[in-house]
């Protein structure tokens, strides 16, 4: 058996990684169809605890879906890529937000954004 051979049956016979991970922090996969961190999905379910100003963002409507760092994988989820972000290089629902949230500013934008002036 050569060495690569051996390699490859060893790591079949180990459980994959993601199994082991805590799923309270980002799993690090590309996950297209849910949350990819429990702790954001509570986030969200919870309407953001302690955090009414977040809350009161999403009820406006500055949600992922218009924010300048939020790329879409289909239409309900997408990445959040702003390093600034608790959420970043998680895959967040399109109606979820965060302190964070970077506002994409179009023509046809009839409404101002609070952080903007």
């Amino acid at each position: 058996m050569r060495r690569w051979e051996r390699r490859v049956s060893r790591s079949r016979s180990r459980k994959p990684r993601h199994e082991e991970q805590d799923w309270s922090v980002n799993k690090n996969q590309i996950v297209t169809d849910a949350f990819s961190c429990r702790a954001s999905q509570k986030l969200l379910d919870l309407e953001w605890p302690g955090e009414p100003e977040v809350l009161r963002q999403r009820d406006k409507g500055f949600q992922c879906d218009s924010c300048s760092s939020y790329v879409a994988f289909n239409r309900d989820w997408g990445l959040c890529s702003n390093s600034r972000s608790r959420h970043y290089l998680e895959t967040v629902f399109e109606h979820f937000t965060c302190p964070s949230y970077w506002w994409r500013r179009t023509q046809d934008d009839e409404y101002d954004h609070p952080h903007v002036k």
